[in-house]
């Protein structure tokens, strides 16, 4: 619930510089709360300014082995993998890794952590080599400290196999994703988007393979997910963010009913297609959908040059974003 927290860590923000200063280690730990917060909106300019601030106070106030010092570190890090500042993410990650093998030993479990971000990075770069040593060396880490089947593990599977899918080692890559899958749904609720994180990779590696009825079974799971997830949400702007969260997995999913693997009735998959489309923007009603859906509903090739369309679209704005 964005909208719900949001104004809660800000309000302790105003209180810890009122009260404390604007170089206190506890506002510093309130800022890093926020930055996760609209990391988690997609709100990366805003999550970079709050990082480095909280960074800052941190190296400033604490001792330089001050575990926050690594923390607040690592997770600006990982906000510059996920916008594809492998280069920064990796002069980061490198150094948090010295550190924490240093303080904390070879085999602790921010270790590992410290080793898939790295490797995360060096993938990125198309270092598949260093980074595959360094995604095996976090497994092996993490299965000795939290178990075979605990939810890092299942992060670490997937994006090793991510990794692999990148080198169309698909074989290797469906497994890895097998695995997470089965842990996610061991360990998660049913609802939860990572597993339709690992569905939405099954999903797009058996597009790529030519198996689009494997493809459209999960993604049909996958969707299901976030439509709980964006009909549940509190506000407009938790509904986008879901949304959002779940843009290539919607992709993903039209492009399977474009094929239409199983024979399924061509009026049932426009309808299909634009509800989707309706979860992509999380705006309209259900009786537009019905009316643009019995619009189209005149066979495969309209369904098909409408979807891609939408494809064509959508790559055009996130050649733009």
């Amino acid at each position: 619930k964005y909208a719900e927290a949001e104004p809660l860590y800000l309000r302790a923000i105003a209180i810890d510089e009122k009260a404390l200063g604007a170089d206190h280690p506890q506002l510093a730990t309130h800022l890093n709360n926020l930055a996760r917060l609209y990391f988690s909106q997609g709100k990366y300019a805003e999550a970079e300014l709050l990082y480095k601030r909280a960074g800052a106070i941190t190296e400033k106030s604490s001792d330089p082995d001050h575990p926050n010092v690594a923390l607040f570190q690592s997770n600006l890090g990982y906000l510059y993998n996920e916008q594809g500042r492998y280069t920064e993410a990796e002069q980061i990650h490198a150094r948090v890794l010295s550190y924490r093998e240093k303080t904390l030993g070879p085999e602790h479990l921010d270790v590992a952590i410290s080793l898939h971000n790295l490797a995360f990075s060096y993938s990125g770069q198309g270092n598949y080599l260093e980074a595959e040593r360094l995604y095996k060396r976090a497994l092996r880490i993490a299965e000795k400290a939290v178990g075979p089947d605990h939810p890092e593990i299942a992060y670490g599977l997937n994006s090793m196999a991510s990794m692999y899918e990148q080198q169309r080692r698909y074989p290797e890559a469906e497994a890895l994703y097998r695995r997470s899958l089965a842990i996610r749904e061991k360990t998660l609720s049913r609802k939860h988007p990572y597993i339709a994180t690992t569905l939405n990779n099954l999903a797009y590696l058996h597009l790529a393979l030519d198996q689009p009825d494997r493809a459209l079974s999960e993604s049909r799971l996958a969707t299901d997910i976030y439509r709980t997830r964006i009909t549940e949400a509190s506000s407009s702007s938790d509904r986008s963010n879901e949304a959002s969260r779940n843009r290539r997995g919607f992709s993903t999913h039209l492009s399977a009913l474009t094929v239409n693997p199983l024979r399924e009735a061509p009026a049932l998959l426009v309808g299909e297609s634009f509800q989707v489309m309706q979860l992509m923007q999380a705006t309209g009603t259900a009786d537009a959908v019905a009316k643009m859906s019995a619009r189209f509903a005149k066979g495969d090739g309209e369904l098909a040059k409408l979807v891609r369309d939408r494809q064509d679209a959508e790559a055009r704005r996130a050649r733009a974003e």
